[in-house]
Parts: C-alpha cells; structure tokens; sequence
C-alpha cells in the first residue's frame, strides 16, 4: 500500500511540473524514487530508464542542485558496477567526484559571500560604535591623562620588581639544571656499574654451566669405560678361570691413569665441539664416531683408543678412515689437525 502512494504520488509530482523549468529537482527526485522502487522489484530496465532520465533532466538545468545530481550519479555508477559494466561505471563515478567538487566550490562560495556580508554588517556597527566611544573620550581626555601617568609609574615599578623577580628565578632554575643533570650522570653512572656487574654474573654462571658440561661429558666416558672393564673381566673369567687378576690389574690401573690425563683434557674441549664436527659431516656421525674423535682431538694414539674402547688397532685405522670420508676430507689431509683446528 505504502510502495503503490509514493509511486503514485512520484509520478503525479512529475506529470504536473513536467512543463515547469524550475521544478527540475522535484522531477528528478520522483525519478529517483521510482527507479529505486523498480530496483526492489528487481526490473534494471526500468531502474536504468529512470535513474537516465532524473540524470539528462538535472543535467540539462544551468543551474543544477549539486546535492541531488551527485546521488544520482552515484546511483547510476553502482547500477552499471552491480551489472559488470565497469566502464560506465567509472565514467559516472568520475562525474560524481566532479559534481562534488563543485558542489564543495559553490558551498564555499556561498559561505565566502556570507561572511562578507557579516564583515560589512559589523564594520558599520563598529563604526557607530567608535563615534560614540569617541564623544565620550572627549569627555575623560583629563581623567585618563592623569590615569596614565599613575599607571606608567605603577608600570616601572613593576617591571623593576618583575626584573628582580626574573633574574632570582633562572639563577634557581640554573642550579636545579645543575642539579638535575649531577644526578642524571650519577644514575647512568650506576646504570653502566650494574650493567656491568650483570655481565660479569652471566659470563660467570655461563663459564659453571660449561665446565659442569664438560665435567659431565667426561664422567659418562670414564663411566662407560668402567662398564666396559667389567663386561671384559667378566667375559675373561668365564673363559679362563685361571686368569691372572693381578696382571690384569695392573694393566688396567695403567689405563685409568691414562683415562684421568684423558679426563682432564676433555674437560678443555669446546663445548660446541661435537655440534661443529657433526655439521661438517652433515649429521652422519654416530655416537662411537664423535667418541673416537674426541679421543683423536685429545691427542691419543692408536694404541690407547683401542684399549679404552676395547677394540683392535686395525678397527681403530678402519674407523678414523671412515670418518674422514664421512668428513669430505682428502686421503692426503691429516684427520687429527683438521680436529686441533675445529676445536681451536
């Protein structure tokens, strides 16, 4: 019921002023309500016809309302955007940021025209007002002679007073900037003494923490080698009940001694040695390979990583040629400096 009175009455408001040139933005209105009532019923025909007519009426006014020009072309921009023809659409948006720049130019006018009008209405009320304000000047001309030799007097002893005034305010400002600033560089100076200090912590408790790794390091190989010594004393008495336990005592004890000198270098390895070693062989090495390296790194030879590892020279040569090719080194490169120099 609604939809049916605007629409009638939009088209009633077109009919009776479509002979009158001045009505343009009446007429164009209704068009505009009668193209979004044909949008709702979905028929883009009739909403472009409309929407086309309002826009050729407001354009062919000399004097367009900006305001209703502009929503009609927005709304002829988005109906050509909604039916993928961009190019008009940018045609009309294009025209919409023309129309609104004018219509900005006009209302600026405008404004500018009022405010001159403003202006001229209150300099000649200023000027009445200064006539009469000058009729009574007359009048205190005497009165105001003597208030203001009174006031320039009173205004010299002010600025003698004001002066005095100024000049003990930046002394006292000077020494608080003094003061300010001494304790400025007393705090950075104990902001750098703890600085310091917390450096000095962290590279203390950086230093425990590496020697208790390698401490740690050193206890599993000596641990594991015990292990060792024990399986193989055990193997041997099973095999050989008559075995001389002294003999093998003693070779032992020449071994551990050996261990401990072992023990108290690998306390002195890089703690990131095997993480660098193992990078250079592209993480192929095993467990029993970075052993034998750290050995090599320590400086033992063949004879005394077969007995701590209790395996035979020949498996001990087979091993350090295998890790040089694991490596990538040459047959000709020295396996032991290639480790001095990582580890340095």
């Amino acid at each position: 019921m609604q939809k049916k009175k605007a629409i009638y009455y939009a088209e009633t408001a077109g009919n009776i002023l479509k002979d009158n040139p001045n009505a343009s933005e009446v007429k164009a209105s209704s068009f505009g309500i009668l193209s979004e009532y044909a949008k709702r019923d979905g028929n883009t025909l009739l909403e472009e016809k409309y929407l086309l007519e309002a826009y050729h009426l407001m354009k062919a006014d000399k004097a367009p309302y900006y305001y209703t020009l502009i929503n009609i072309t927005q709304a002829l921009s988005n109906f050509y955007k909604n039916q993928g023809n961009f190019e008009k659409a940018l045609d009309f948006q294009a025209e919409v940021t023309e129309y609104s720049d004018k219509n900005f130019n006009q209302q600026q006018a405008l404004n500018a025209q009022k405010l001159e009008i403003q202006f001229e209405t209150e300099k000649k009320n200023n000027e009445v007002k200064i006539l009469k304000e000058r009729e009574e000047s007359r009048k205190l001309q005497n009165y105001l002679y003597v208030c203001i030799a009174i006031a320039s007097l009173l205004g010299l002893l002010f600025m003698f007073r004001s002066y005095h005034f100024k000049l003990r305010l930046s002394l006292e400002r000077e020494k608080q900037l003094e003061f300010e600033k001494h304790e400025s560089e007393m705090q950075v100076k104990l902001e750098k003494e703890e600085q310091a200090r917390l450096r000095a912590e962290q590279q203390l408790l950086e230093a425990q923490q590496q020697q208790l790794q390698k401490e740690a390091m050193a206890n599993v190989l000596q641990l594991e080698h015990k292990n060792r010594m024990l399986h193989s004393i055990k193997d041997k008495l099973a095999d050989d009940s008559s075995l001389n336990m002294q003999k093998i005592m003693k070779e032992e004890l020449v071994l551990d001694n050996d261990f401990e000198d072992a023990k108290l270098q690998i306390q002195r390895v890089h703690p990131d040695f095997f993480n660098l070693i193992n990078e250079k062989a592209h993480k192929k090495l095993t467990l029993l390979d970075m052993k034998l390296c750290a050995y090599l790194y320590l400086k033992m030879d063949t004879r005394q990583i077969s007995q701590l590892m209790h395996i035979e020279p020949k498996s001990v040569r087979m091993s350090r040629y295998r890790i040089k090719q694991k490596l990538g080194l040459d047959k000709e490169e020295d396996l032991n400096l290639f480790l001095q120099k990582l580890g340095n």
